[in-house]
């Protein structure tokens, strides 16, 4: 019996002389483990590091319209910006032959002239408004010469419109510096868009936000 209890006695102190050196090997573990982690979110952050620019989204093509003979005019819209389909009517004009209907050429927005109104004499050749597609559109932003060390043509972006809650890609297709006297010169940035979206959403003038990778230094 004495002998058993001699042993037990040892090994517990065996135990209780190693629990130093293993609190010292699981605190030293941590350490590193913490060291690995904040080196990864390091190496994360300076590859994924961004910078944004408002822009506004415009289209690509834009069809004047005008009266083709002479005779008064009838809108057949508010003279609000409307969104229209191909072919749709945008106004009557009577002329001396009969009624002329105004067709729009292309689906996307229409903008009444200001000076439109029912019953206003047009001469042929007068406007009428302006249609501008919305399947061909590109967005134009202001960056400062500071940011342009980020930005080339070429290079592809992130693009967000917050309002219709849509995000796609676009691409930077030309630069132009913008020279200034009162202020830091800036450069005009031509972001086209890269990949289909809803067009029924879209409309000219609609905010854009540009998101710009950035190269760490």
């Amino acid at each position: 019996m004495k002998s058993y209890h001699i042993n037990e006695i040892t090994d517990s102190q065996i135990m209780y002389n190693h629990k130093p050196f293993m609190l010292i090997l699981t605190l030293l573990g941590s350490v590193i483990f913490s060291l690995i982690l904040l080196g990864s979110l390091s190496i994360y952050a300076s590859s994924s590091s961004v910078f944004t620019s408002s822009g506004e989204l415009h289209s690509l093509n834009k069809t004047e319209i005008v009266a083709a003979e002479a005779g008064f005019i009838t809108p057949s819209l508010s003279p609000l910006e409307n969104r229209v389909e191909k072919n749709q009517k945008l106004a009557v004009i009577q002329t001396d032959s009969g009624s002329l209907d105004i067709l729009s050429p292309e689906g996307g927005f229409f903008v009444q002239d200001p000076s439109i109104m029912k019953g206003k004499f047009l001469s042929a050749g007068d406007p009428i408004g302006v249609v501008s597609s919305n399947k061909k559109m590109f967005i134009q932003t202001n960056i400062q010469k500071k940011d342009m060390i980020h930005v080339n043509e070429g290079t592809e972006v992130g693009v967000r419109f917050s309002e219709i809650q849509i995000e796609t890609k676009g691409e930077i297709t030309s630069i132009q510096y913008i020279p200034s006297e009162d202020r830091e010169d800036v450069y005009s940035v031509k972001i086209e868009l890269k990949e289909s979206i809803n067009h029924q959403k879209v409309r000219e003038g609609m905010e854009a936000l540009v998101i710009f990778e950035t190269t760490p230094q």
